[in-house]
Formats: C-alpha cells, structure tokens, sequence
C-alpha cells in the first residue's frame, strides 16, 4: 500500500504527486488527481484492479491518497 499526505499543495508538489501515481498505475494518474480535487467527502473506487482511497482533510489535517497493492 501507498498513502501519499498532502497538507499543503503548490504546483511543483502538485506535478510530483501526479508522477508518483502515474508510475503506482500508468495512465491513470489524471484521474485519480481529479478525483482527489473533488473530493468533499472521503471516497473509495477501483481503477486498473487497485483500490484508491482519498480521505479529505479534517480540522486542519492532512488529506491522503492511498493506493492499496
């Protein structure tokens, strides 16, 4: 498993996130990085057989990505 934290973003980390996830599953790191931009509530869902996770920030905390094997 995979669990990126993210509690400040800028463009140069937000670019690094993606290519961190482009190389976790190819292809489908737009996506997964829409999801977490949209994300209001934490969700799960599948893509390419993985299970992703974004678990929204609560109180000041840090948000997650996770990519479970």
């Amino acid at each position: 498993m995979t669990i990126i934290y993210i509690k400040k973003r800028n463009s140069e980390f937000d670019s690094r996130i993606n290519n961190v996830i482009e190389n976790l599953i190819p292809g489908n790191s737009q996506m997964i990085w829409n999801n977490y931009l949209s994300a209001s509530t934490d969700r799960t869902f599948t893509v390419d057989g993985r299970m992703v996770r974004i678990v929204v920030a609560t109180g000041g905390g840090h948000s997650q990505i996770v990519i479970y094997n």
